[in-house]
């Protein structure tokens, strides 16, 4: 996969607003504890094929439900996504940007999904596929307005599940989140991303000035869901006091990916590659323009003035730095 398509989605998951939708009855957690899995799924893109401009649908030879991201989530984050599926959650709340955040992991995975095989069919028919024409549905426009659902329970490490689940299914640790509260970020570090030190698969030269393994960047595109386990929380359609429109970093620790690459909290991402992320739509727009480049140019403003950070993506860090 190209390697600045792999950035844009690690940073368009945090863009994507939720909507409401209906959610089926939940059973009674059983013991011992298990997770909640939550699916976000979109109708095959169909595009139009350069070489005869006949229209052909992007779907799997095998199964017609490969457009699809799914994540497990303990019990209190499942509270929460219950809550946002039925639009319960107040605006720009805690736990509203939460499940802001979880949706927008989750169409990311589903948009993954497509464009993998789109890149898959363009190999097999040997001609580029065009969203040009309006009877055409792009992999973005197939994800951008579904909404997510509970699918299934599903087992899951302690690691992640710590507290032993009560009779009634309850959580009995006392580190498990009170109801209403707002959701803990992870502690976050590249020992989340199964690393021992970030030096392993970043370099930064200058705070705004880094290299990334790109064989990290596809291992983590394999398991976005690692993005919410990390400290990390941000605003979308956040306005900084210089007047751009991004997303915001709300929560980040010091340890997280986002700041191993150079950013703090409080800071606006607010440009890729020229394009001013206002919505999803731009950031898609950026994904398309960028999707051959090795170099990923973002602009974020911090304390009252703008930053330019540039992320290059390379097959490995210079053994001499």
């Amino acid at each position: 996969m190209p390697r600045t398509t792999a950035s844009i989605l690690l940073l368009s998951t945090s863009l994507a607003a939720a909507l409401a939708a209906s959610c089926v009855d939940v059973p009674p957690l059983p013991d011992p504890v298990v997770g909640y899995q939550w699916c976000l799924d979109a109708e095959p893109a169909t595009g139009s094929r350069l070489d005869n401009f006949s229209l052909t649908e992007i779907t799997h030879p095998v199964s017609g439900l490969w457009m699809r991201g799914c994540r497990c989530y303990c019990p209190d984050e499942h509270d929460i996504m219950v809550a946002g599926a039925n639009g319960q959650l107040a605006p720009d709340s805690p736990d509203d940007l939460f499940y802001q955040t979880q949706v927008s992991l989750l169409r990311a995975d589903a948009l993954l999904a497509c464009t993998e095989r789109l890149i898959e069919m363009q190999q097999q028919f040997g001609v580029p596929i065009s969203f040009a024409d309006p009877d055409t549905i792009s992999c973005a426009d197939a994800v951008a307005d579904e909404d997510p659902y509970y699918a299934t329970e599903c087992p899951l490490d302690t690691a992640l599940c710590p507290a032993e689940a009560d009779a009634t299914g309850g959580a009995t640790d006392d580190t498990t989140d009170t109801a209403g509260a707002a959701p803990r970020p992870g502690m976050g570090g590249p020992t989340v991303y199964g690393l021992e030190d970030w030096s392993e698969v970043i370099h930064c030269a200058t705070p705004r000035d880094c290299a990334i393994e790109a064989a990290f960047v596809d291992a983590l595109l394999q398991d976005l869901g690692l993005l919410a386990d990390d400290a990390i929380r941000v605003l979308p359609g956040a306005t900084s006091t210089l007047g751009h429109h991004g997303f915001q970093f709300t929560t980040l620790g010091p340890q997280s990916l986002a700041a191993a690459l150079g950013l703090h909290q409080g800071d606006l991402l607010w440009q890729l590659g020229g394009i001013e992320l206002r919505d999803v739509e731009a950031v898609t727009e950026a994904f398309e323009q960028l999707h051959q480049a090795t170099t990923l140019i973002a602009r974020i403003d911090r304390d009252g003035r703008t930053l330019v950070h540039t992320v290059r993506i390379v097959a490995a860090l210079d053994p001499t730095r």
